[in-house]
């Protein structure tokens, strides 16, 4: 019986096996050594970020938010004083504090988070 190319294995086909990888480590820096920061970051400039504030969450049922129009208030799970997140990617980074400015919304950064 034989097998189709695109359905044999690469032992079937003749071909070497597949063998694994390994990839060096990134060495760790000295301890009081400075990255290379400035130069490598600038490699970075221009890549695009999505950057969101979220003000609370709520958890409704399907039925309750069928139900919203023009006009409901939806209450969150925070309080008027409580700091909004701050996210790049969906990963929390900051916590800030909302202003407005010139009629435009905008974040005061409180704290910038741990990794």
């Amino acid at each position: 019986m034989t097998i189709p190319n695109q359905e044999r294995t690469p032992a079937q086909a003749g071909a070497e096996p597949l063998t694994a990888v390994s990839y060096p480590r990134t060495p760790e820096l000295p301890e009081g050594a400075a990255p290379r920061s400035s130069r490598d970051l600038r490699l970075l400039a221009d890549v695009e970020v999505h950057l969101s504030v979220q003000l609370g969450r709520v958890r409704l049922p399907l039925r309750e938010l069928l139900a919203l129009d023009t006009g409901s208030v939806v209450e969150l799970d925070r309080s008027a004083e409580s700091p909004v997140d701050v996210l790049v990617n969906g990963r929390l980074v900051a916590r800030g504090e909302v202003v407005v400015i010139d009629g435009e919304f905008g974040v005061r950064f409180t704290s910038i988070v741990e990794p």
